[in-house]
């Protein structure tokens, strides 16, 4: 940590969202951020993730 009290990020995996309506929240992400999801099948409907590259949003 640098002496003026901030910090660099190196790598973000992802930030987890609380969204109401998970299905046009995956379609928002997509059209407007152009991120893809992803979900893993034993993880049952949530969370999907939506991801660029390593990083993105877990909904």
């Amino acid at each position: 940590m640098s002496s003026n009290n901030t910090f660099e990020i190196d790598f973000l995996d992802h930030v987890a969202i609380r969204v109401k309506d998970l299905k046009v929240s995956e379609a928002w992400y997509e059209k407007v951020l152009g991120l893809k999801k992803y979900q893993l099948d034993e993880w049952g409907p949530f969370p999907v993730f939506m991801l660029a590259k390593k990083s993105g949003v877990a909904l």
